[in-house]
């Protein structure tokens, strides 16, 4: 089973995916792609593609062991979860209204909420 969890950044899409922790499911998103060695964030926006990349091979892998696995990204427009759809998702939208930990700028942030695809 795949879900995919999807929201602006500080929606609760993390804490969502905790709950399928729980139930044994592999949690993978892109922002994973920039944590070092020590758990460190440390961003690289010309990277970002190689991020969505990696995380979905991660996805797909562990789909092909017999794994479940929920996956939490933004996934702002539509086209954004399209090769994940071939697994045939479950999608859930987290919209808390909290804030970013990755200290998002506001003009970004707004920038995405108008971008956003029901």
């Amino acid at each position: 089973m795949l879900v995919l969890i999807r929201g602006l950044p500080g929606s609760g899409k993390t804490e969502l995916a905790q709950e399928y922790i729980r139930k044994g499911f592999f949690h993978v998103e892109a922002d994973m792609f920039f944590l070092d060695d020590y758990g460190n964030y440390q961003y690289d926006r010309s990277k970002i593609a190689e991020a969505h990349d990696w995380c979905y091979q991660e996805c797909a892998k562990h789909l092909a062991e017999g794994e479940d696995v929920v996956v939490s990204n933004t996934f702002v427009r539509q086209w954004e979860m399209h090769r994940y759809l071939k697994h045939n998702p479950e999608i859930v939208v987290a919209t808390f209204p909290g804030t970013s930990v990755h200290d998002i700028a506001d003009e970004k942030l707004e920038e995405m909420r108008k971008n956003w695809e029901d």
